[in-house]
C-alpha cells in the first residue's frame, strides 16, 4: 500500500521537504529524525534494527548516574557497545550535580559520541528521586547539573525536557534559555507536561514557542505515528529535527517511510516477508545479546511485529506459551505462512471478481 501527499486542489504530488541536516558536536545527522531514548526498548538489538532503516544516531535507554559511579555491572551493559556503536548517544538521570558529572565522565571514556540529560521522565520512581522531570520544578539544580557535566567532560551535552511539571506550571521555554546559557549543545521536547505522562495530547505549539527563543537546535518529540505527522511537525513548529518514541516499537520502518515521503511524497508499508524476517532477527538479536535469561523478553518484542496483523490476539497468546526458541521460531514460519496463504487467496478473488466485470 502506498500513501501520497497530493495537493487538495489540482491533484498535484507537493513539492518534497528535505529537512537540513543537524550537527551536534561531531556528530553530523544528515536526515534529522532518530529515536527516542525508552526504557525497556532501546537497548542495543533494537539500536542495531533500527541502524538497518538508516538511522543515526542511536540512544541507549537511560542510564542511572548513581548506578555508574558504583560500577553496576548492568548498567555498563546498557552502553558498553558505545564505540562499536558509534555514534551512540548515552541519556543519563539523576539529580546530584557532581554525580551526574563523574558519570558523564565514565560515559564519555567508554566511547559515546554525546552526553544526554533526562529531565523529562515522569515515572514515580525516578521523579521521587529529583531526577527526570522532577528538575523542571527545581531549575537551579538543573542548570548546576548541565554546568558540571559541561565542565567535566569535552563530548557534546544534550538535554530532553517536557512543556513542565503540570498544566499549571508550563516552563519549557524558561527551561529552555536556562539550558542554553548553562552551555547545552541541543535540547529535545516532548511537550506534555509530566502529570499528563503519555495521555492527552502534545502541543506542538510549545516545541514552535521553544524553537523562537533559543538559537541552539531543539528537537520536537511527541505524537508522530506516521511520516504525515513527520512533516507536520517541521512545518509547524520549525524544530531542526524530530524524534520517534512510541510509534517505532514494532514498527521501525517509520524511519525509512518518513524519508521516503519526504522525497517522493509516499511511502510503502511493509509487507508480510519483511515483517517476518525482521521481528524474527529482533528476536534472535535479542537471544545473542542476552542469552537464555533473554527469552521472556525476546517474546515481548517479538509479539510487538504482529499488533495489527489478523489473528494478532491468538498469536502472541502461543508465542507467550512456547517455552524454547526453536518452538518460538516454528511457529512464526508457520503463522507467516498461512498468512501469506490469507493474502494470496484475498488477492486471487479479486482478481477473479475484476475479471467477471469486465
Amino acid at each position: 500500500m502506498i500513501n501520497q501527499f497530493t495537493d487538495n486542489q489540482n491533484g498535484e504530488k507537493k513539492r518534497s521537504f528535505r529537512p537540513t541536516q543537524l550537527r551536534i558536536g561531531e556528530v553530523c545527522v544528515n536526515f534529522p529524525v532518530v529515536p527516542a531514548p525508552m526504557a525497556g526498548v532501546t537497548d542495543k538489538p533494537y539500536r542495531d534494527i533500527v541502524r538497518q532503516f538508516g538511522v543515526e544516531p542511536t540512544f541507549t535507554e537511560m542510564v542511572s548516574s548513581e548506578a555508574l559511579i558504583r560500577k553496576n555491572c548492568k548498567t555498563f551493559e546498557l552502553f558498553n557497545t558505545a564505540r562499536e556503536e558509534w555514534p551512540l548517544v548515552v541519556q543519563i538521570f539523576g539529580s546530584k550535580p557532581d554525580v551526574l558529572a563523574n558519570a558523564a565522565k565514565i560515559v564519555e571514556n567508554e566511547g559515546a559520541a554525546i552526553i544526554d540529560i533526562n529531565a523529562g521522565c515522569p515515572v514515580k520512581k525516578i521523579v521521587r528521586q529529583g531526577a527526570g522531570a522532577a528538575l523542571l520544578k527545581t531549575p537551579n539544580t538543573l542548570a548546576n547539573i548541565i554546568t558540571e557535566v559541561k565542565r567535566t567532560v569535552k563530548l557534546p551535552v544534550t538535554l530532553k525536557i517536557r512543556s513542565g511539571w503540570d498544566k499549571n506550571t508550563i516552563n519549557a521555554v524558561e527551561i529552555s534559555k536556562l539550558a542554553e546559557d548553562s552551555g547545552i549543545d541541543a535540547i529535545t521536547l516532548h511537550p506534555r507536561t509530566a502529570t499528563q505522562l503519555f495521555g492527552g495530547h502534545a502541543d506542538w505549539n510549545i516545541i514552535k514557542q521553544v524553537r523562537k527563543h533559543v538559537k541552539l537546535p531543539v528537537i520536537g518529540n511527541g505524537d508522530i505515528k506516521t511520516p504525515e505527522d513527520a512533516l507536520r511537525m517541521f512545518k509547524s513548529t520549525g524544530c531542526h529535527a524530530i524524534m520517534i518514541g512510541r510509534a517505532s516499537i514494532g514498527n521501525p520502518w517509520i524511519f525509512e517511510q518518513i524519508r521516503t515521503f519526504f522525497i517522493k511524497n509516499e511511502y510503502q508499508k511493509p509487507g508480510l516477508e519483511e515483517i517476518e524476517l525482521t521481528g524474527i532477527t529482533h528476536f534472535e538479536k535479542v537471544l545473542e545479546f542476552y542469552g537464555p535469561r533473554g527469552l521472556p523478553y525476546a517474546k515481548t518484542v517479538l509479539i510487538r511485529y504482529v499488533k495489527y496483523l489478523p489473528k494478532a490476539r491468538e498469536s502472541r497468546n502461543t508465542i507467550y506459551s512456547l517455552n524454547s526458541p526453536e518452538d518460538i521460531e516454528r511457529f512464526w514460519r508457520e503463522y507467516f505462512s498461512w498468512l501469506k496463504q490469507r493474502r494470496n487467496q484475498q488477492q486471487l478473488e479479486e482478481e477473479n471478481i475484476e475479471s467477471n466485470c469486465s
